[in-house]
Order: structure tokens, then C-alpha cells, then sequence
């Protein structure tokens, strides 16, 4: 049986290139190729041969502060048949659902076994089953739990809504910051270090007028700027 063809997709390069040398001695799984963008797989796809193609991507599902949703969604249209799986520092449910509406197989994370991988890929190759059945279960639990809570954002919004002019960056880390996240985690999931967050907090705290992450909170959710569905 040929070798199932795998692209790697990750900008921690050094993580990149060890899961590379571990899948490339893993039986049965060969890696085509191995990049930090989803459009330089994309290149690389539409210009080699068909025989040379990757018919799985293992894509880290941030990618320098974007989601893989969009690359995802392209190479799905390129070739329905090619398998998507995610790769997760932290669980993002949100950002899962988005891969998997997008055409993913499946999420796992990086912290997992790596065997988990392994089997995932060849599941999403040799399996008859469109998605992974765990990703699904763990998808429907996490969003069977957010409906049972009271409301939306958990508390009622003001009479009048306040409109702040934050950047993208900072209605990012103020997403993380109500999602209960630390620095250092916001940090991994956004491509930048914990101290650039601090300093995107810093500027939240100041057009918020707040004094603390626990008013930040409590303002965006009570103007509805945050969805706790992420």
C-alpha cells in the first residue's frame, strides 16, 4: 500500500520540522512537504505534479495571528477529496467548529500523544466517515454546555450599547481576556509574546476606562462586543 502523502503546515518552525521527522518514520506516512503559510501550501499544490500532491494537510490552525479556516476552505476547493486535520496549542472550540464548517476532518491537539496524529491521518484517509467522530462528540459537548447557560453573554446588556474604537489586534486579546485566558496563552494562540499582550491591554484598559481585566470583562460582555460562542 502506497504511502499516504502528508503537507505540514505550522509557523513554530522548530516544532514543524520535529513532528516533519517524526511522521516522516512513521509507518505508512510520507511528508510531501512542510511550510509556515497557507499560501505557500496553496503554490505549491496548484504547481506540482498530480502523483506529488499531499493528500492529507496537518495544519496548525493559527497561523501568525490568522486561523487556517480560510486555507482550509481553499484547498478544499482546489480538491474535495484532500483531508484537512487541525493542529491545537489550546482548545479554541470556536475556531474548531470554523475548520471543521470549512471542510476540516478533524482538530487534535499538539499536546496529545503522537500516535492520536498518526491514526488521524490515516482515519481521515482510509476511513469512510467524512469528520472525525471524536472532534464531532467534542465540538457537540462543548456547545451543548454553552446553551445552558442564562444568556448569551451572561449578563444583560446596557440600555445603550458604547461603541469603542479598539484595533483588530486588541478586540483579539480582549476576546482571550473574556474567554478566561492568561497572557502567555493569548500569546501562543496570537503569534506574540506575553508582554505584547500586556501592552495591548494596556491600551484596552485605557479606552475602556477600566481599571483591571475583571472591568474589561465585565464592560465588553455587558455592551455585547464578546460573544462567548467565540
Amino acid at each position: 500500500m502506497a504511502d499516504i502523502r502528508v503537507a505540514l503546515v505550522d509557523g513554530q518552525v522548530m516544532m514543524r520540522e520535529s513532528l516533519a521527522a517524526q511522521l516522516d518514520r512513521a509507518e505508512g506516512i510520507r511528508v510531501v512537504w512542510q511550510g509556515s503559510e497557507g499560501v505557500d501550501l496553496l503554490t505549491y499544490y496548484a504547481s506540482c505534479l498530480a502523483a506529488d500532491r499531499p493528500q492529507v494537510v496537518v495544519m496548525a490552525v493559527w497561523l501568525q495571528g490568522k486561523t487556517g479556516v480560510t486555507t482550509t476552505k481553499r484547498i478544499k476547493k482546489l480538491n474535495q477529496s484532500i483531508r484537512v486535520i487541525g493542529l491545537t496549542l489550546v482548545p479554541d472550540m470556536q475556531v474548531v467548529r470554523l475548520m471543521m464548517e470549512a471542510g476540516a476532518y478533524g482538530c487534535v491537539q499538539k499536546t496529545e500523544q503522537f500516535s492520536v496524529l498518526t491514526d488521524l491521518i490515516r482515519a481521515s484517509w482510509y476511513g469512510t466517515d467524512p469528520t472525525d467522530p471524536a472532534t464531532r462528540a467534542a465540538l457537540d459537548d462543548y456547545f451543548r454546555k454553552r446553551k445552558a447557560w442564562p444568556t448569551a453573554s451572561g449578563l444583560p446588556a446596557d440600555d445603550r450599547t458604547v461603541n469603542i474604537m479598539l484595533t483588530v489586534r486588541e478586540h483579539e486579546v480582549l476576546r482571550y481576556v473574556c474567554h478566561a485566558y492568561d497572557n502567555r496563552t493569548i500569546g501562543l494562540c496570537l503569534g506574540i509574546s506575553g508582554r505584547t499582550v500586556q501592552t495591548h491591554l494596556t491600551h484596552i484598559y485605557g479606552k475602556l476606562r477600566v481599571r483591571g481585566r475583571a472591568e474589561a470583562i465585565l464592560v465588553a460582555l455587558r455592551n455585547q462586543w464578546i460573544s462567548l460562542e467565540f
